[in-house]
């Protein structure tokens, strides 16, 4: 390929993700290489990425670790788009006998690097790896030429797409859909930062009776709601879900409040804008999950969708056994076979569920 067309393929790539697997492709051959990773690396593990020639297990095999990968880590003063080896890094000797190549490089086959360090975030950063085994010599300043020229095009396309990803995060078709649900919607950033609201989440809001916005995102009328919102966010950003209900000064039935963690698919390339989803339900102006409604969709018996309609409403496991005078072991019993039945894997994932499809025609 020549040197406008890999450049052509970058952006390209810029606005549709599911090229950058290919631009790894060209790249690859381009350096002489064996493999390569484009990867967003969350500062304190995980993330996301592409491979290529690589089994993908690999990447997620790295990720968790992405924030200890000494000694190879960039200085805050390395340019972005600026390709570097490994040993322009760190000393040879050094990265061998670092945890880091005993327990992922050298297992997957990656002996030598040509990388770098693409974009910067708050809380994340994008790097491209391209990778060589041991069947071949290590990467040195003479095969930093090939992409020299590439790395602030692969910086622009780069940013292209996470912006891309932001601000397509809800497309007006989304948007208008969203608006017809009878419950209030709200997606929060890691930080708990508002990032949209539906007219239904901006009706109970407007109303502060109960719910209302702080200067740290959501916050309840007492300051004990408040807290309890800003631990369930917490939860939810660490993937863990909950469901709460929260007082109302009016003495109006209490909110009951989904939180859970949220990634829309907007591709590979997604930035942590946002993470948690909050839906509210108000009992005195939604319509409520139905015993019925649920044993028409999912086939439940009476009883398993009589739980149901308490996981919804904010009902703990041990809430719902004192109230159906049942042990806490029988409810689990009629929990696991409303998984089955439902498809889902996770409790905040089927309450989430219910709560979304239980409520009739929109």
């Amino acid at each position: 390929m020549s040197q406008a067309q890999y450049v052509a393929l970058i952006y390209d790539a810029a606005v549709d993700p599911s090229l950058w697997p290919v631009v790894l492709e060209r790249l690859i051959d381009h350096v002489g290489g064996d493999h390569g990773s484009l990867v967003l690396e969350r500062s304190g593990g995980g993330g996301d990425g592409v491979v290529a020639r690589m089994d993908p297990a690999a990447l997620q095999q790295y990720l968790p670790r992405c924030h200890t990968s000494e000694p190879l880590i960039f200085s805050p003063g390395t340019p972005a788009g600026q390709f570097l080896t490994d040993r322009q890094m760190a000393p040879r000797e050094a990265l061998i006998a670092s945890q880091y190549y005993r327990e992922f490089l050298r297992p997957v086959g990656i002996n030598s690097l040509l990388t770098a360090i693409l974009w910067r975030g708050t809380d994340f950063k994008c790097c491209i790896n391209l990778t060589r085994s041991p069947r071949h010599p290590e990467f040195d300043a003479a095969d930093l030429g090939p992409v020299r020229d590439l790395g602030s095009h692969l910086v622009r396309a780069i940013g292209v797409s996470l912006r891309l990803a932001e601000t397509s995060l809800v497309s007006r078709g989304a948007e208008a859909a969203l608006d017809r649900l009878p419950h209030g919607l709200v997606l929060l950033d890691r930080q708990g930062r508002i990032g949209f609201l539906n007219r239904e989440g901006e009706a109970i809001l407007a109303a502060r009776d109960g719910l209302t916005t702080g200067p740290s995102g959501l916050a309840g009328a007492r300051q004990s709601d408040t807290d309890r919102l800003a631990a369930a966010i917490a939860r939810a950003t660490a993937g863990t879900g909950s469901a709460l209900r929260v007082e109302r000064p009016s003495g109006l039935s209490p909110y009951v409040v989904l939180v859970a963690p949220f990634r829309l698919e907007t591709g590979w390339l997604s930035t942590t804008t946002p993470s948690v989803i909050v839906t509210v339900t108000d009992p005195e102006r939604n319509p409520v999950t139905s015993e019925a409604r649920l044993m028409q969709l999912y086939g439940l018996t009476r009883t398993e969708a009589a739980i149901g309609v308490c996981l919804v409403n904010g009902l703990d496991l041990a809430e719902i056994a004192r109230q159906r005078r049942i042990s806490i072991r029988t409810v689990r019993i009629h929990l696991s076979q409303i998984f089955a039945k439902t498809g889902a894997v996770r409790q905040a994932d089927l309450v989430r569920q219910l709560l979304l499809e239980g409520v009739g025609p929109l």
